[in-house]
């Protein structure tokens, strides 16, 4: 395979770029459930579906027994604990939001505890939580990826170099090269508890490959998987009746769009408008072919949502323009933008806001140094894709748009917010209340603040081979399921 970039890092609480996140859930780490091929919810390294006390209050989680991580040791409760609240401490906390209600959390999360006294092992293979309140959606929260079981000790043990020099997991595949900036590849693992996923002995991913050299090396025949190729390729190939017959495709829930930074000059609520007015979201959609106009908050077709909801800002340049000129900054607008890639896109949205006075600077490179620029506000503007590794609308709301405790990764903190979503903690995921709380936070959020653009919602294609078989793309990830390919040569 190949793709544009390097992986960051395969430290599973971190790892939520595009490949790296694919990687880690997919190939590296399991959860304790998990979503298929199909969006069907299942155990995962849990032995079952877990039991909930009448009140709502005690969940308990029965693990596998005899799974084995790649050091040879058995996972058992205490990694499971240790990866729960590991993932919730301050140097990480990329899942308290999920987690919250579980008893102590909070107190993990703000630094006052290492442990949380809600997450209690009552033997090797069973786990059991006690929550502040309910949380219907807490059991489908343990598919998100950053949730994935690691081992306690090697953690311990490998200190600074865990997730780069020292990865250990539980998947069907364990990582054994990693030569930044060229490759990284992963072997089967043979102890894997499934016998039943896992065909390919090696899966190698070329790194740092420009998507034109990505698709003619898959055009003479050198790779196996292209993940990025420019458009104007893929228009190419979807016109050639033999190399079509090369692509795979599928129906995706990642979405793409703008997060903003509460900073000057998006601070003004006029500047937001005429950024949402300024885009020509179908002008995107015919140059990049892979995707869908997106108009909302969560992606069309999303369980659990008001289906018929669209923003109020199609693209109208001549109302981006009025907007502006009622905004505090109508004598000049300078703004800056991340693009983690995707190039086109990001050169067309440049474009459009230069045509209603809008002057964006475009910064490429990779997340570790675009984060501190974002927080700071010397950035204020992020391309972002995102793909909900739980088919629940809590999850958009989670990215970047609830307050929470690390302050500067909120773009926008609103209580307003925060009130329905706590109200939506408390109701059953399909119920029509929760439904309706869901609709106001949607209207909110892209309508009335304005504290986040919808962009696209993308279908997933891949530059594959005929002899590449059961090449289905995850409608979560957007990628090749790894677990299930196998090559016929």
């Amino acid at each position: 395979m190949a793709h544009n970039d390097d992986f960051t890092t395969l430290d599973v609480a971190l790892a939520y770029s595009y490949v790296d996140w694919w990687a880690s859930a997919f190939m590296l780490y399991n959860r304790l459930y998990s979503y298929d091929n199909a969006l069907k919810f299942g155990p995962d390294l849990a032995a079952d579906m877990p039991t909930i006390s009448a009140d709502g209050l005690t969940v308990t989680i029965p693990l596998k027994k005899g799974v084995k991580f790649h050091n040879g040791q058995e996972m058992t409760a205490e990694d499971v604990k240790f990866s729960i609240e590991r993932s919730a401490s301050p140097t990480i906390n990329t899942t308290s939001s999920y987690i919250a209600n579980i008893v102590g959390i909070k107190d993990v999360t703000a630094g006052k505890a290492t442990e949380a006294a809600g997450i209690i092992v009552k033997d090797p293979y069973t786990i059991e939580l006690k929550l502040s309140e309910p949380q219907p959606t807490l059991v489908y929260n343990f598919a998100v990826s950053v949730l994935g079981i690691a081992p306690k000790k090697a953690i311990q043990d490998a200190g600074a170099d865990w997730g780069t020099k020292v990865v250990i997991s539980t998947g069907p595949y364990k990582l054994t090269e990693w030569k930044t900036g060229e490759k990284i590849t992963f072997e089967r693992y043979q102890d894997y508890f499934n016998p039943l996923v896992g065909f390919v002995d090696k899966i190698e991913i070329n790194q740092k490959v420009e998507p034109e050299q990505q698709v003619l090396r898959w055009e003479a025949g050198e790779l196996e998987y292209a993940v990025n190729y420019p458009s104007a390729e893929l228009a190419r190939i979807q016109g050639d009746e033999t190399l079509k017959q090369r692509l795979v495709s599928g129906k995706t829930v990642l979405i793409d769009y703008l997060t903003l930074r509460n900073a000057a000059p998006i601070d003004d609520l006029n500047v937001r408008k005429a950024i949402a007015f300024a885009i020509d979201k179908q002008a995107i959609v015919d140059k990049v072919r892979t995707a869908a106009p997106l108009n909302r908050l969560y992606p069309d077709g999303f369980p659990n949502v008001v289906a018929d909801f669209t923003s109020q800002y199609p693209y109208d340049p001549e109302k981006a323009k009025a907007a502006l000129a009622e905004s505090k900054y109508k004598d000049g607008v300078k703004l800056a933008m991340w693009a983690f890639q995707n190039n086109e896109v990001a050169e067309m949205i440049q474009a459009d806001l230069k045509e209603v006075g809008i002057e964006l600077e475009v910064q490429r490179g990779d997340y570790g140094s675009f984060k501190p620029k974002f927080d700071s506000g010397e950035v204020q503007m992020n391309m972002n894709g995102f793909g909900a590794d739980v088919l629940d609308p809590s999850l958009f709301v989670q990215d970047r748009i609830l307050c929470a405790a690390d302050a500067p990764a909120v773009t926008f903190c609103d209580p307003q917010v925060k009130e329905w979503y706590d109200k939506t903690t408390t109701l059953p995921p399909d119920s029509k209340e929760r439904l309706e709380v869901f609709r106001q936070l949607e209207d909110f959020v892209v309508n009335q603040a304005v504290t986040r653009i919808p962009l696209t919602q993308r279908d997933a294609f891949g530059l594959s081979q005929t002899y590449m078989k059961d090449m289905v793309i995850h409608p979560i990830f957007g990628l090749p399921d790894p677990q299930i390919m196998w090559l016929d040569r």
